[in-house]
């Protein structure tokens, strides 16, 4: 078992707050205290397991104005008003404690604070503000606490269970504990005795006293069995404990037991108190790391008289020395040394201590007792310091690191080449380990592990490991350095993550790159030199990077010993470029050549290259890792070359990735290709992110080339048919970096960025070399152009008609047609274009569909006509009725009728008159004899009921006058009633309507007046649907009110909803009306009279949600798309209909 010296404080004081609910004095009756004196007083009920935070309880019983507790123990205690209403922490300065007796204030003499928590991820304190306090008080006795008038009692008394120095005295003077914290001396035998009492009880039993120690190993506490240590009953209440003089561990005593004050009335009640050694002389402890590093600490509960580390590790340490409680850090790094056990000195190269570091390359000092010091070899030393006349010392024990890297696969001393914050040295082909020690296998206090390799490494990440040994082969053709060649990441149980970096260093002589430096020349000629090693040996490095269709100007070096060597022309031969496996590369990829310039001879009116001898241009066309190699008789030697995207290029058409480019800066131009594009390249990663932006309109210095650049900072330049000469293109360009790094939970965290601005000159010379893609990527380019051609050749979305099928269906099929790659050569509103186009045509022929329909029905009418010569005047009402469902038809319906149909329907017209002519001739001769007969016995009967009618007319007409009189005054007063009745319920604007038919609340914006209609605001759904319609206006009270606007989260977090219709007389769409309706994916919008979306309105909506937008022109539905596209809706699909 390893009994280390030191606690999980944590886990103590977890404990100790548990026991703390079971210890203190018991609550007496106070004389005049009354039930309600406007403060209460509460234990905490528990803690948060993901804070550690306390909680209060929801128990009224809980809270009382008589609150006890120990003496000299803090206490945490919820304070305030009502159990619901707490004391704030930032009127910690209106309370008042006095003594009952005395009213003496002794709010100063006591400790008094509001609880503080602290943030493990911050690294810093803070305040939860949820009521609780910290207290303790040193004297026994009666307190009031008290806040405005309003108060509690304190009654501070001796604990039930206590520790003592004394085994028949039990008072304050002979208590041996401060905030159950003992420390006894290490120079001599101490004895002391746990005491369990109380004055009211019948009987207090102690029934377990044991002492219990944190097993470093197993992370858990166990029972701490030492010859040092002794513990013995003396009686029931009272047990003893004898600590040796020599013991130096940490532990703590658990006492538990019974209180009884009757029959079937007993508590089980219990305390905690932790032992430690009173340490003086030099200690040693870890510093207290805060946000901007190490700082000493003055609590000497931190220091101990020994300290472990890792061989090869460096450490910082906070050394003190130590006396009478008064601590004090050392200062004077002459008076340090370290030893072997005996006292032999260690050789400067195996131990050194240090009170200096470096900050961002800046020596520094630390502060007072801070120090860092390394061990190179496992073993037991001394930390010595000469304090005037006494020599005191620290032990440190330096065993193998947790994790490091061995040239063989076992952990051996002999075998380690690397530790933490170290640099391998590593030789090219060789075989290396990683390995953990047992203790991280076999303990519990990592939760996992993992390991990232550099990709030059070619060994997978491992993101589970499970501490096995981990094998990798460094690659024959790597030489680079990388200071984070090897990151491992273990995990802890307490949610800190202990990190190890490893750096990987090769060769450092043999062959060097310098970039060269570029400068005036005199007579206004500027060219590249060699980089001078004798003044910039630094500068001369292993690796360097290169901006592929670029010529990177460099310098060549040879170190041998302490001094480099320029190379020149005479070595070009020796020079060769390989790629990563270190095959060589063809001449068509990469090149290297001498530099050189010129100049402009006046005489002969020509320009003169001038080589230059000890300048190496190099230029890549192929982003990967190549090696440069120098090859001397049998001596080889290599430096690495990272060949990445260029900020930007030349490209041959609108699609900015690297098999696109076709030139870097420069580039030559005739009739098969006058049309380039200039764009930008990004880069992303994980940990790297480079945006380039262009900050200016292009500067076109020629008049044979039009330069323009569009809203997504493409240039292009079209260089006319009558070019002959140079032509340059000049713009601005805009660089940010930024790194980021994997925080303790994995997560990527920004750590640094860099900015910069620059511009580019992009030449174009006329010349017949010109550069031309592959016959792939140009068939790909055309299929991608033919597209583009095929959709700009279509009428608009609200043009198209069912003849166009055939056009949109070529459009379709060759769009279709194109892989993923040729798609990303075709400009994103093309495709949607085509999809409007589609969703017309589609339309359309659904029209076309209905119109045929329709037609049919008329034509199935007319079809069931009888034939001319046996139609009767009885068809005419049939006839007609056919007549009027053809006249019907729109213009497209008659499309769909065949004239031979048409001309029926108008002989069937024709033959319908003649016989009606025809029958009204004959019925004409019959109606003449019958009504001849009948005017001759009318005539006789009319006079006799001439005089009849007329009384009864006359009674008819007053009956008659006298209820139109009533009902005209029913009508009045039922008139004025409505009237009334209307004006009383009409509402005014800002009140809130619900409208029954559309199931929604509406709010009135202007009132409804007369005939004259009002204006609401759609607020929201009185029941949440799948599928909601906005009707364009409701009738409320008879009044009716027109819908112009959708108000701000009318629809916000409704999962329901799946389609809404938003009519034509709405205005206006306030912020996140349908923000978070996850399953919102149709919206149909009539939009030609919306004048505004607020950017939120459609935010988190469905993932590729469809807005059909129904206007009358395109300029209406790209805004309202624009506006929508604020919400940032994931992928969705704008389709513009034609508005009805």
């Amino acid at each position: 078992m390893k009994i280390v010296k030191k606690r999980s404080w944590a886990l103590a004081l977890a404990l100790a707050m548990i026991m703390s609910l079971f210890t203190g004095i018991s609550a007496k009756a106070y004389g005049g205290v009354p039930e309600d004196t406007g403060l209460v007083l509460a234990w905490e009920a528990g803690r948060n397991e993901e804070t550690g935070d306390p909680f209060k309880s929801d128990d009224d019983g809980w809270y009382t104005n008589d609150f006890g507790f120990s003496i000299r123990d803090e206490a945490l205690v919820y304070i305030g008003y009502t159990k619901d209403e707490k004391l704030a922490a930032a009127d910690v300065s209106k309370v008042k404690i006095e003594n009952a007796d005395t009213n003496e204030d002794i709010t100063d003499k006591v400790f008094f604070e509001p609880y503080t928590g602290w943030d493990d991820e911050q690294r810093q304190k803070y305040t939860p503000d949820e009521g609780f306090f910290r207290i303790k008080i040193d004297q026994i006795g009666d307190y009031i606490i008290s806040v405005d008038n309003k108060y509690a009692v304190l009654r501070v008394g001796l604990p039930e269970i206590g520790v003592y120095d004394s085994d028949g005295t039990f008072t304050s003077e002979t208590m041996a504990t401060d905030r159950r914290i003992i420390r006894h001396p290490v120079d001599k035998e101490s004895v002391y005795y746990f005491k369990f009492m109380n004055d009211d009880a019948e009987s207090c039993v102690l029934d377990s006293v044991k002492a219990i120690v944190w097993n470093e190993e197993k992370h858990e506490e166990e029972d701490y069995n030492s010859d040092k240590v002794k513990l013995e009953k003396v009686d029931d209440s009272l047990y003893k404990i004898t600590i040796a003089p020599d013991c130096l561990d940490y532990f703590d005593v658990v006492c538990e037991g019974t209180i009884t004050w009757g029959e079937n009335n007993s508590n089980n009640m219990g305390n905690r108190f932790f032992f430690d050694p009173l340490k003086e002389g030099l200690l040693i402890s870890d510093p207290d790391w805060q946000d901007d590093g190490p700082h000493f600490s003055d609590d000497v509960g931190r220091y101990d008289f020994g300290f472990g580390s890792s061989a090869r590790e460096g450490r910082t340490i906070a050394l003190a020395v130590v006396k009478d409680d008064t601590i004090t850090p050392v200062s004077d790094i002459n008076a340090l040394s370290i030893t072997d056990m005996e006292g032999n000195p260690i050789a400067e190269d195996d131990a050194m201590i240090t009170n200096q570091y470096y900050d961002e390359d800046n020596l520094k000092t630390y502060a007072p007792g801070l120090f860092e010091f390394k061990i190179n070899k496992c073993g037991d030393y001394k930390i010595n310091y000469k304090d005037g006349d006494n020599n005191l010392s620290v032990d440190i024990f330096i065993g193998l690191p947790e994790v490091a890297i061995y040239s063989a696969n076992t952990a051996s001393e002999a075998a380690l080449v690397c530790a933490r914050n170290e640099w391998l040295k590593y030789e090219p082909g060789k075989k290396y380990y990683i390995i953990a020690l047992d203790d991280v296998k076999k303990g519990d206090w990592y939760t996992g592990g993992s390991i990232a390799f550099i990709d030059e490494l070619e060994t997978p990440d491992i993101n589970d490991w499970d501490f096995s040994s981990v094998e990798f082969t460094v690659p024959a053709a790597m030489v680079d350095h990388f200071w984070e060649g090897i990151f491992v990441r273990l995990p802890q149980q307490d949610g800190n993550t202990n990190e190890f970096r490893f750096g990987l260093e090769g060769e450092n002589d043999g062959l060097l790159i310098a970039d060269s430096d570029w400068r005036d020349a005199g007579d206004d000629i500027w060219r590249d030199y060699a980089k001078d090693p004798q003044q910039e040996p630094d500068a001369f490095q292993k690796n360097t990077g290169t901006d592929i269709y670029y010529n990177r100007s460099v310098t060549l070096g040879f170190r041998n010993g302490d001094g480099i060597t320029l190379l020149k022309k005479d070595s070009l031969g020796k020079l060769s470029i390989v790629d990563d496996k270190g095959d060589k590369v063809p001449e068509s990829i990469a090149t290297i050549e001498m530099g050189g310039y010129t100049t402009w001879d006046d005489v002969n009116k020509k320009d003169i290259y001038h080589e230059i001898d000890d300048v190496f241009y190099i230029y890549i066309n192929k982003t990967g890792k190549y090696r440069l190699v120098y090859t001397n008789g049998d001596d080889k030697s290599m430096i690495s070359i990272d060949a990445g995207l260029p900020n930007a290029a030349i490209f041959g058409t609108k699609m900015a990735t690297e098999k696109y480019i076709l030139a870097g800066c420069d580039t030559n131009y005739n009739k098969d290709r006058r049309t380039f594009y200039i764009m930008t390249m990004n880069q992303d990663s994980d940990d790297y992110k480079r945006t380039v932006t262009i900050t200016s309109k292009p500067r076109g210095r020629s008049s044979d080339a039009t330069v323009s650049m569009d809203e997504n900072g493409v240039i292009t330049v079209n260089i006319s048919e009558e070019a002959t000469d140079d032509i340059e293109v000049n713009a601005d360009f805009h660089r940010m970096e930024e790194w980021y790094y994997q925080d303790n939970n994995g997560n990527w965290v920004k750590s640094g960025d860099s900015y910069d601005d620059f511009d580019i000159s992009f030449w174009f010379h006329p010349g017949d070399d010109v550069v031309k893609y592959s016959d792939d990527i140009q068939a790909d380019i055309d299929k991608a152009d033919n597209v583009t051609k095929l959709v700009d050749e279509l009428p608009d979305a609200n043009k198209i008609s069912v003849q166009d099928e055939a056009a949109v269906k070529a459009a379709v099929e060759a769009a279709e047609a194109l892989s993923d790659e040729q798609k990303k050569l075709v400009d994103a509103s093309v495709f949607e274009e085509l999809e409007a186009v589609k969703a017309a045509l589609d339309e359309a022929i659904e029209e076309a569909g209905k119109n045929a329909e329709e037609a049919k029905k008329v034509v199935d009418k007319i079809n069931a006509l009888s034939s001319s010569d046996k139609i009767k005047a009885a068809d005419k009402d049939a006839i007609e009725s056919v007549k009027k469902a053809y006249d019907a038809l729109t213009a497209d319906q008659k499309k769909y009728v065949d004239d031979d149909v048409v001309a029926k329907l108008s002989d069937a017209l024709e033959a319908v008159k003649i016989a009606i002519v025809k029958e009204a001739d004959e019925k004409a001769k019959t109606e003449a004899i019958q009504a001849a007969v009948k005017q001759a016995t009318d005539a006789l009967k009319k006079q006799a009921d001439a005089d009849k009618a007329k009384a009864i007319e006359d009674a008819k007409k007053e009956a008659a006058k006298a209820a139109e009189d009533a009902a005209k005054k029913a009508e009045a007063e039922k008139a004025a009633a409505v009237e009334a009745a209307k004006q009383a319920d009409v509402p005014k604007v800002g009140d809130e309507i619900l409208d029954t038919t559309s199931k929604a609340v509406y709010k009135v914006l202007t009132a409804a007046n007369g005939a004259t209609a009002g204006t609401v605001q759609y607020v929201g759904p009185s029941k949440k649907a799948a599928k909601v319609k906005i009707p364009e206006s409701i009738t409320y009270k008879d009044a009716k009110y027109t819908v112009v606007s959708i108000a701000a989260s009318a629809f916000e977090g409704d999962t329901k909803l799946t389609t809404v219709t938003i009519p034509s007389t709405v205005t206006a769409i306030g912020s996140k009306a349908f923000s978070g309706c996850t399953k919102l994916k149709t919206i149909n919008i009539y939009g030609n009279n919306l004048k505004s979306i607020n950017k939120t309105a459609f935010k988190n909506i469905k993932k590729k949600a469809k807005f059909n937008i129904y206007v009358s022109d395109k300029k209406k539905f790209n805004s309202i798309k624009k506006w929508i596209q604020k919400s940032k809706p994931k992928k969705a699909k704008y389709i513009k209909k034609n508005a009805k």
